[in-house]
């Protein structure tokens, strides 16, 4: 054999070589990562809720950890695989529900013990009432208990699935994609309504996606009939009458910049709403109607939230990605002009003018109070002694509102807003000249 003879046959065996190595190696590699790509984009946190000074978060594989405000977690041992889709706290005890109609709840001790079946349908939610747990889940399926061990079956003669449920204490309320809305009283006393059936010729009909307890009301969430990409929100009290929250604003510009949004849980601090979205998004919702800020946290998307009476937010979604959050920095301080006059003159809010007492006398936005930006840390509380009243601040040109609404911040109020400067128009209504209320030293 010659050197060339030699090397031709070198280069059919590395030629070789390289063949088996991409079909033989190289695929079951690649297939692995698609593989493990495809679980850890399944994998997720369906549902959080705080409880016992702690937030408790459910998910995929019957995951269900403890997570401190400090982001500390502790994973819990689960008596199931299943994944979990609600969890509830009451009466000192957590109950969770889940896929195959599991049960798992929480004794004294803290650990999870399964509870015998009641139902082989998916359980999609649960929630607490008065002292009692309800669970919604597939084909209408409605448990209640009183103990999270012990559960009875209602029937409602409803056959699409009840994807989520809430309660205000008062009543409870579950939803349906298609958009049948129960209605409890009580454990014994329920109504069905079929929302987008009554409203069909009368307000916007939307695919639901979820409801949540908003202080004494609720928000219900879901996506436009006509394009899933754009997100309805209504507001209701008790499930028979309807308001719709408008989001044709967002930071400022029109919403349709931001599709698409499909929202996932909303929960309530104070006068704002905060809402989780697919993508990573946090809106947040006041009484303003053009005043609907947009956060992008992350790329993940938030599937649930829950509060902490010391203002923290947990937040948690895909891939079992969370965060604890204050509420302070994804709160919105401004305000509109006309929600302003509206809080004014029908809600009892303050109008306060921080300008020198010149520029008050040569106009002002009429019944609003003078004080000074350099004497709001002295003087607002003499004016204002209620320290959860909303208070709106302007100026000239909206500089000095902001430093007067950071103020009384740390002074201990919580219900602020920045209009901003009359110099800038924000304005559009009468206005009032002379001195009479005056800020005297």
């Amino acid at each position: 054999m010659n050197i060339r003879d030699a090397k031709l046959i070198l280069l059919i065996l590395m030629l070789l070589a390289l063949m088996l190595g991409l079909s033989g190696c190289g695929a079951p590699e690649k297939a692995e990562e698609e593989q493990l790509g495809a679980a850890a984009e399944s994998s997720s946190y369906r549902s959080v809720c705080f409880g016992e000074q702690t937030f408790v978060a459910v998910g995929t594989g019957g995951r269900i950890d403890r997570i401190s405000v400090d982001k500390m977690v502790t994973s819990l041992q689960s008596p199931v695989s299943q994944t979990l889709n609600g969890v509830a706290f009451a009466n000192s005890r957590y109950v969770a529900v889940g896929d195959s109609g599991v049960i798992v709840v929480s004794g004294i001790d803290g650990a999870f013990q399964l509870i015998d079946a009641v139902t082989e349908s998916d359980l999609l939610s649960v929630t607490e009432f008065g002292e009692n747990f309800v669970a919604v889940g597939r084909e209408g399926t409605v448990l209640t208990s009183s103990d999270g061990e012990n559960w009875d079956e209602l029937d409602v003669d409803v056959t699409n699935d009840f994807i989520s449920v809430d309660s205000n204490g008062e009543n409870c309320i579950a939803v349906t994609r298609e958009g049948q809305v129960l209605v409890m009283k009580s454990l014994s006393l329920w109504d069905v309504l079929d929302y987008n059936e009554v409203y069909k010729d009368l307000g916007t009909t939307f695919h639901m996606r979820a409801i949540c307890c908003c202080g004494q009301g609720y928000l219900v969430m879901g996506m436009s009939m006509d394009n899933d990409d754009v997100p309805v929100v209504f507001k209701t009290s008790d499930g028979e009458l309807w308001t719709e929250i408008y989001l044709d604003t967002i930071n400022n510009v029109m919403s349709n910049e931001f599709l698409p949004i499909r929202l996932n849980s909303a929960g309530v601090f104070e006068d704002q709403i905060l809402i989780g979205a697919d993508g990573g998004k946090l809106l947040t919702l006041t009484s303003c109607a053009e005043c609907t800020k947009l956060t992008e946290l992350t790329y993940y998307n938030i599937n649930a939230l829950a509060y902490m009476a010391e203002g923290y937010v947990l937040l948690a979604g895909d891939d079992f990605w969370f965060d604890v959050i204050s509420s302070d920095s994804v709160r919105t301080y401004s305000i509109k002009a006309e929600q302003a006059r509206t809080d004014q003159l029908e809600n009892g809010a303050y109008i306060v003018d921080v300008r020198t007492a010149e520029e008050y006398t040569n106009g002002h936005i009429p019944g609003a109070l003078h004080i000074p930006v350099d004497r709001v840390a002295e003087q607002l509380e003499s004016y204002i002694p209620d320290k959860t009243a909303k208070i709106i601040f302007y100026c000239s040109m909206g500089g000095r509102s902001q430093t007067a609404l950071e103020t009384a911040l740390t002074e201990g109020y919580s219900l602020v807003y920045n209009l901003g400067g009359l110099d800038d128009g924000v304005w559009p209504y009468e206005i009032e000249r002379g001195s009479e209320g005056v800020f005297e030293e």
